[in-house]
């Protein structure tokens, strides 16, 4: 994962997943420290065979992602 297309600046890498058959070989990936609105490029690798670079974005902050806390002056996530 990182912010730049060509991955030159990796900000986390995975460790081991399998993409079992029954699940259409997918694998399911969760990274967390994610910036709202943002995108972030990726890249998957088995073996020495290495894919394309993929594009994903997060989802925007809004109002009602947050909520304040009586007496908290700042805001706290849901």
């Amino acid at each position: 994962m990182s912010q730049d297309e060509n991955l030159v600046l990796p900000m986390a890498k995975g460790t081991t997943a399998i993409a079992h058959p029954e699940f259409n070989h997918t694998v399911h990936v969760e990274v967390d420290g994610l910036d709202p609105d943002r995108v972030y490029y990726y890249r998957f690798r088995t073996g020495t065979w290495l894919g394309g670079t993929g594009r994903t974005r997060t989802a925007a902050v809004t109002a009602a992602s947050f909520v304040t806390e009586a007496g908290s002056p700042g805001l706290k996530p849901v």
